[in-house]
């Protein structure tokens, strides 16, 4: 059974189905409510196939939309562009995480440091496909708008549906084995008597340093606090082997509010309890215990 009517004509090409869902949602008059005048920061998340499956055409989508919003975004909000999150998030795929449920939904965005989150799925029903976008708002949950057109199965798209999204996380133990030490870790840090929501995305690369985005927020309730602002920072360094002992230092910034410090730390990673024990370099500041995500 089909629940989609389809459409008298699609879209002329991929370009233009992607042009028409960003101007959608550039014009959404819910993106910035009446009466607010920041900038929302938006992140476009690896969309999925009615199968669940991540291909070439999904990462294509993703990347051609995260253009066009940027281009379209211009004075409304501000997009996270992919590039900006370097090794982190190139290693660790959105779609491994579930952006569905509501927790998680929640972390992911406050990871990234953004507002909304744009999900998708594609949908290919004859000799055409059916793009769907949702842009999601982080703090609720909930769809403020929703935009969809239609492109033509060509052999090029048809090529890209067939072909798996490469997955470049180094491996260990095996050429199917994922690397245990990858993965978002997150929790609260404290320097002084301010606290902050943390989550960090590592990558251990073969020679055993690291690649990480870090990235710091407001816990609940401290929305209206000018003490705490959301930032991001790609961080390096190195990791042993042999004891988890590891040290993550600033890279470079990626979003960096007013003048704040960056804060690195060292500590030692717990794979089997799924834990990371740190101490941040900054005095003052308390030890930091992160958790994974997944």
């Amino acid at each position: 059974w089909c629940f989609f009517s389809l459409p008298s004509h699609a879209a002329e090409s991929l370009d233009a189905a992607v042009t028409n869902i960003a101007q959608k949602f550039a014009a959404a008059s819910t993106l910035v409510p009446a009466g607010e005048t920041r900038v929302r920061r938006v992140a476009v998340t690896a969309f999925l196939q009615s199968d669940r499956k991540t291909t070439q055409f999904t990462n294509l989508l993703m990347i051609a939309l995260t253009g066009k919003m940027v281009e379209q975004g211009s004075g409304t909000f501000r997009v996270i562009e992919r590039a900006q999150l370097e090794t982190a998030l190139s290693e660790i795929q959105l779609s491994d995480v579930p952006i569905f449920d509501r927790d998680t939904a929640r972390q992911l965005g406050k990871f990234l440091g953004v507002d909304t989150l744009i999900v998708g799925e594609i949908t290919p029903i004859g000799d055409i496909v059916r793009v769907d976008a949702r842009m999601i708002d982080v703090e609720t949950i909930e769809t403020v708008q929703q935009a969809s057109d239609w492109v033509p199965l060509t052999p090029s798209i048809q090529r890209q549906l067939d072909t798996a999204a490469i997955m470049s996380r180094p491996r260990v133990g095996g050429e199917n084995e994922p690397d245990p030490r990858n993965g978002v870790w997150n929790g609260t840090g404290a320097c002084g008597e301010t606290r902050f929501g943390v989550a960090v995305a590592i990558v251990v690369n073969p020679d055993n340093t690291l690649s990480a985005m870090q990235t710091y927020y407001p816990l609940p309730g401290q929305a209206s606090n000018a003490k705490v602002q959301s930032g991001s920072l790609a961080m390096e360094g190195t990791i042993d082997p042999s004891n988890g002992a590891l040290t993550l230092s600033l890279a470079s910034w990626l979003f960096q509010p007013g003048s704040d410090v960056a804060l690195g730390f060292s500590g030692v990673m717990d794979v089997g309890g799924g834990v990371i024990n740190a101490t941040y370099d900054q005095e003052g500041c308390s030890t930091l215990t992160l958790s994974r995500l997944r």
